[in-house]
């Protein structure tokens, strides 16, 4: 028999697999992701908790095993922290772009939930580009940088449509706003 941690690993594993196929996630099924197992439903509740916590820990390990070069460029220390900050949100952007429908439920379940994981990624190269800031200065000006982007990536249409734009160029976005924060 397996280790639980075994078995929940073999569940993810089989709902990646299935992702990186290309299946849109809201086609997956409970049984699907079981028969791809081969483990019984009811384990993935068990381990889980839903089909929809399952899925969004697969979607985070996809995009986490592509954006491990974005993650590197924070530490980069030979760019200048403010070129740093503007290559990681291109990067994370290119991904968000490609992975788009991962992306938006990833989006979406951050925005609503309590969970503040996008913004503490930039915490330390904003102290580094602004180290008079407090803490919580910091931390309202990480959400300032991120929040926004999110929000024009889960309505990537309805921005474009605002603003009567025919394409969506993520680097002009990011210059202007990153302007508009004095960053």
């Amino acid at each position: 028999m397996k280790e639980i941690s075994e078995i929940k690993k073999h569940i993810l594993d089989a709902t990646v697999k299935m992702l990186l196929q290309g299946i849109d996630p809201e086609l997956i099924t409970v049984r699907k992701i079981a028969s791809k197992a081969n483990i019984a439903v009811g384990l993935i509740n068990y381990h889980f908790g839903s089909k929809d916590n399952l899925i969004l820990a697969a979607i985070e390990l996809v995009i986490e095993s592509v954006s491990g070069e974005g993650v590197l460029i924070l530490v980069d220390d030979q760019l200048a922290p403010s070129l740093r900050l503007r290559q990681f949100l291109y990067k994370m952007s290119e991904i968000v772009l490609h992975y788009n429908a991962y992306s938006k439920m990833l989006l979406k379940h951050e925005l609503l939930s309590d969970s503040f994981a996008t913004p503490s990624y930039i915490l330390e190269i904003l102290k580094e580009i602004d180290p008079k800031l407090s803490n919580n200065e910091l931390r309202m000006l990480s959400i300032q940088v991120v929040a926004p982007m999110q929000y024009i990536f889960m309505k990537e249409n309805g921005f474009l449509a605002y603003l009567a734009l025919n394409e969506f160029d993520y680097k002009e976005i990011i210059e202007l706003h990153l302007k508009r924060l004095g960053l």
